[in-house]
């Protein structure tokens, strides 16, 4: 019989506590255990009391007293995962959440032979008329609601540290697909999921919300996007022509549209600058 025993990982930040444990609820009975790993600086302990009077013996709670970033924070938790046995892991951020079954129920009936991440849809809106399960096979999908295989994780040798976070499932999927591993995209299976802060901006006689982000985050952004196109850009040159044009409109909204134009403009330069003297990890101002 196919063996589908799966852990989950959360990473928290700052978290908003009500919420996280909503949205845990939405997924914690797919999952033997669930690794909620604290990157807050300065954890509070109500965090992990809270974590384990709703949830009980699921939880295993570490806080690092410290920002790991995402891909060191990911790398501990499937390295917990793999002692205790877990053959899949569910990867989710602390905004994201399951508005019902549809994605795991997918995920017991698929071919998991050469299976390295399935990924539902994310969206913040949930279509209100139903819609047929499709598959499609893809190049990078976002790290929130992945069930990774454990074994093609360690296969790749995890998530690149190097880029702390952002782009970190962009190059942990590459990796993937140049493994022999497929990495698959569940449409009409959804998450709900939350992508930066979102500002409305009037055009004329119409109104559009816009996704604007911290200058810090837009730091990572820039440098780990062109970290990626050196390395990739002969694998995936479509995807990452793509992701060249996505960062483009980052930087104009928040040039734009931010708060701190002046700020954004200081991160951005930063970032090329510490591209080319070849500088990885977290910033250090």
């Amino acid at each position: 019989m196919e063996d589908l025993k799966m852990a989950g990982v959360i990473l928290l930040f700052n978290p908003n506590l009500p919420e996280v444990l909503r949205n845990i609820s939405t997924y914690i009975d797919y999952c033997d255990k669930l690794y909620v790993l604290d990157n807050t600086p300065n954890p509070v302990t109500i965090v992990e009391k809270q974590l384990f009077s709703r949830f009980s013996n699921k939880i295993v709670y570490q806080a690092f007293s410290r920002n790991y970033g995402v891909a060191k924070a990911l790398n501990v938790g499937f390295s917990l995962a793999k002692e205790s046995g877990a053959k899949w892991m569910l990867t989710m951020d602390q905004d994201s959440m399951f508005p019902d079954d549809c994605f795991f129920e997918v995920f017991k009936t698929i071919d998991k032979s050469s299976l390295g991440i399935i990924s539902p849809e994310a969206t913040s809106n949930i279509p209100k008329t139903t819609i047929d399960i499709r598959f499609k096979t893809m190049d990078a999908v976002i790290t929130s609601g992945n069930i990774v295989s454990v074994h093609a994780w360690e296969t790749i040798k995890g998530y690149e540290e190097d880029y702390f976070i952002d782009d970190v499932d962009t190059e942990f999927c590459f990796k993937m697909n140049l493994s022999g591993f497929q990495v698959l995209l569940v449409q009409g299976a959804f998450l709900i999921h939350f992508i930066g802060n979102e500002k409305e901006k009037r055009y004329f006689f119409s109104k559009k919300r816009i996704q604007l982000h911290d200058p810090l985050r837009l730091y990572y952004i820039v440098r780990n996007g062109l970290y990626l196109k050196k390395k990739y850009k002969k694998n995936f040159p479509i995807h990452l022509k793509l992701c060249k044009q996505t960062i483009k409109k980052r930087i104009r909204h928040n040039i734009i549209s931010g708060d701190s134009k002046f700020k954004s403009l200081y991160y951005i330069f930063v970032a090329y600058r510490d591209y080319l003297m070849n500088k990885r990890g977290a910033i250090k101002d």
